[in-house]
């Protein structure tokens, strides 16, 4: 009798001790999905990178892992790991999705190649653009709007094809407002090979950015072929700052919230800025809306610029897809006149919503907003 019931107890915390593994290990898991989910990817890898080969999500760990390589630009590592989970399925339930991820991992990895041998260390923007422009002004057969000078083609085209499909995304926003001023035009885009030469070429430590360079009348849009989250965020928002310059003007940079918001409106990680700004509004830390409408300089912490560009985005969401392109569209070639308006947000959004809204003050706008956001964005 008393073995019987010492056997029972055995079993019990047996039992028991296997549950809690399970559980820790899918606490474990849903932990680092969160972080990924929330463009942790760093974070996210390690947290990933704890769970062990014995537990249940370690085959759904290492893909994860993968895919955050994958975006990292980290593409011989991205390969280790989906080799990982196709020797170690032994059900064949993920190998095509594995097979495609490696196939594409391959094709895409970037060799060390030789530096483009017309640009030299230390050279000035303008200096650049004027020897480019210049050696490219007899090229008429070039199809595209864009000028690629790359070190690498296949990264040159994958560029250019982004370019090419964010412009008709951006476009369709504004329902094609400006289009035809912006497709009489070529523009350069030079990417380089790393954050060191990028620096070196432009004086500059940012990862991208859009320049005028008014000497040849021509918009330089310059990216760093290493930045992980060029194709899916860095272009689209670059591309928008571009775009918005040239049907609006150099003004535009004096309204902060729709320069930015406009421009991270068009990103990838757009449902992630869409959790953080419902986030802020439950716990009452958000910007109010007129505080973000007079906005003249970015906000000193990093935290608080993150929210800024998020809330901006969401504002942008709320117009568009409140009261449609056509509205949005108009609002933004309002803008074009920004100097007659003493760049007064408040004035240009009367013009175009003043029968949406109560613009005597911005009570009713953010009250309006804010409704929006609690019934389209998820916690």
């Amino acid at each position: 009798m008393k073995y019987r019931k010492l056997n029972k107890s055995i079993i019990t915390i047996s039992f028991f001790i296997c549950i809690s593994f399970a559980s820790d290990s899918f606490c474990e898991f849903s932990s680092a999905r969160e972080l990924m989910f929330d463009y942790k990817l760093n974070s996210a890898l390690t947290a990933f990178s704890r769970i062990k080969k014995e537990q249940k999500k370690y085959l759904q760990a290492r893909i994860n892992m993968g895919l955050i390589c994958e975006k990292l630009a980290k593409f011989n590592e991205a390969k280790k790991y989906f080799r990982d989970v196709m020797e170690n399925d032994k059900e064949n339930r993920y190998k095509g999705f594995v097979q495609w991820h490696l196939k594409y991992c391959k094709n895409i990895y970037i060799k060390e190649s030789q530096k483009l041998r017309d640009i030299k260390t230390g050279c000035v923007l303008q200096d650049l653009a004027d020897r480019k422009l210049e050696a490219l002004s007899n090229d008429t057969s070039r199809r595209g709007k864009f000028i690629i000078v790359s070190h690498n083609k296949h990264i040159g085209e994958l560029v250019e094809k982004s370019l090419e499909k964010n412009v008709r995304k951006i476009f369709d926003t504004f329902l094609n407002r400006g289009y035809t001023n912006w497709n009489t035009k070529k523009r350069i885009v030079f990417i380089f090979y790393d954050a060191q030469e990028f620096a070196a070429e432009t004086g500059s430590n940012a990862l991208a950015f859009c320049r005028y360079i008014p000497k040849q009348g021509q918009q330089m849009l310059c990216f760093n072929q290493s930045d992980g989250e060029l194709l899916d965020n860095t272009i689209p928002h670059e591309l928008t700052h571009a775009v918005l310059f040239e049907i609006i003007g150099p003004g535009v940079a004096n309204l902060l919230w729709l320069h930015e918001g406009t421009a991270s409106y068009h990103e990838y990680r757009m449902g992630y800025y869409k959790r953080l700004v419902r986030k802020a509004i439950e716990n009452g830390e958000y910007i109010p809306i007129r505080e973000l409408f007079y906005m003249k300089k970015y906000p000193d912490t990093s935290k608080m610029n993150t929210l800024f560009y998020a809330e901006s985005a969401s504002v942008v969401d709320f117009l568009v897809n409140c009261y449609g392109k056509d509205n949005f569209g108009l609002f933004i070639s309002f803008m074009s006149r920004l100097r007659d308006y003493n760049y007064d947000t408040v004035r240009i959004l009367r013009g175009v919503y003043a029968h949406d809204f109560n613009l005597n003050n911005l009570t009713d706008f953010e009250r309006k907003w804010k409704a929006y956001v609690r019934g389209n964005y998820k916690t």
